[in-house]
């Protein structure tokens, strides 16, 4: 929201790396991204339900969907396109970005399933808690 706000004022933001000069454990687990996750992830999408639903179909039919139609004799040239695209895609952000391995692409779908279950996660949650509330924060 701070970058949103930013760009609204007129300014302009750039990113940069300090790969060798910072280094910040975000989670030590699984368990504590997804539950870093919740915090946030519904309030990204603006609290819409419509974006939560379309987050979790582009998030599927770009991450998940192109590696079980791989094995699909209509759809793999397709597929492997969609692959090989997300690999480099991900090998030049991971380069430029990070000291860690590209390797972990293997395990997109995985993580890619887990998102889309955080995002569920997350919007269920603060519906929970909007309704322990009596209603009285809005949610859609």
């Amino acid at each position: 929201m701070l970058g949103k706000k930013m760009k609204e004022m007129g300014h302009h933001q750039r990113m940069v790396t300090a790969m060798e000069l910072l280094e910040v454990e975000w989670y030590r687990s699984l368990k504590e991204a997804l539950i870093g996750l919740e915090k946030n992830t519904f309030a990204s999408l603006h609290y819409r339900i419509s974006m939560v639903l379309f987050a979790i179909a582009g998030v599927f039919l770009s991450q998940v969907l192109p590696f079980f139609t791989l094995f699909s004799q209509d759809h793999i040239a397709l597929s492997a396109a969609n692959i090989l695209l997300l690999a480099i895609v991900y090998t030049l952000i991971i380069k430029r970005m990070t000291a860690f391995s590209p390797l972990p692409f293997l395990l997109f779908p995985i993580t890619a399933l887990v998102f889309i279950y955080s995002i569920i996660r997350a919007s269920f949650l603060t519906f929970k808690e909007a309704a322990s509330y009596g209603g009285e924060q809005s949610t859609v």
